[in-house]
């Protein structure tokens, strides 16, 4: 018996600052029970670098090669602050939220990581997820990276997950600073490369659809869009998530106050 249909929620060309607004935006919409458990997938419209919300950007982004090289600089709502990210066209980026209902164990990362190893296993691709790493790997080198947090009312679940289709070693190195002295491309490889041949995004979500279908034995309705509760909570945060001040100094800014949460 499966449970009740989740929505698998598939966005192409997301604008980078409402992108870095979609971990409130989910977690909100969720939490007031305005959309079901959804698996989310997109792709950003163009090369962006991300910190988390007390991340020092000065220290973590090449500010000058972005500005020169039209790489957009956002901030997101959860980061960690010892990190910086890139996303491309070329990734597939997608969040699980769910409500925290139900067995712990059912819902482990652990759960999730194995869903990823499935998917690429789908792709022909055989994978490994070892001990407390989040990262999962193919041939030693990581092909996708995997976090969870829950929601400041702690009732929800927000799983992330960025699948390396293609990587742009090049833009990555220049825009973002890596706290590891190696190059990227010596410990990350992505999924094309590996299983080389093609893969498309559409090949790539039906294999996550079907590893998480059987995984945790559900059904999912396909939407292309925002719900008009997800967008009505989008559109009040733009200014948030586009101002300079959030934008430069994070959780530091000097504004309103429902932006600290």
């Amino acid at each position: 018996m499966t449970e009740a249909k989740w929505r698998l929620l598939y966005l192409d060309a997301v604008d980078p600052f409402e992108m870095s607004s979609y971990e409130e935006v989910f977690s909100k919409a969720r939490s007031l029970n305005l959309i079901p458990n959804s698996l989310i997938a997109l792709r950003v419209s163009k090369p962006t670098a991300a910190v988390g919300q007390s991340a020092s950007i000065k220290y973590w982004v090449n500010q000058k090669f972005c500005e020169e090289n039209d790489v957009t600089i956002i901030r997101g709502f959860r980061q960690p602050a010892g990190i910086s990210n890139y996303f491309g066209s070329e990734n597939l980026l997608c969040w699980l939220v769910r409500d925290r209902l139900g067995s712990v164990d059912k819902w482990s990362i652990s759960r999730f990581k194995k869903c990823v190893v499935h998917t690429l296993q789908i792709l022909g691709l055989e994978s490994t997820a070892k001990g407390t790493r989040n990262d999962v790997q193919v041939g030693g080198k990581k092909v996708s990276s995997i976090g969870i947090f829950s929601n400041s009312k702690r009732d929800i679940w927000i799983y992330t997950l960025d699948l390396f289709l293609g990587f742009n070693f090049e833009i990555a190195e220049q825009a973002t600073v890596s706290k590891h002295k190696e190059p990227m491309h010596e410990k990350i490889s992505t999924i094309q490369v590996e299983a080389g041949r093609n893969i498309s995004f559409e090949e790539l979500i039906d294999a996550l659809k079907e590893a998480f279908k059987e995984e945790f034995n559900v059904e999912f309705d396909i939407s292309y869009e925002l719900s008009d509760a997800e967008n009505e909570i989008v559109d009040s945060l733009r200014e948030k998530y586009t101002s300079k001040s959030w934008i430069e100094l994070g959780k530091w800014s000097q504004i309103k106050e429902y932006w600290r949460h």
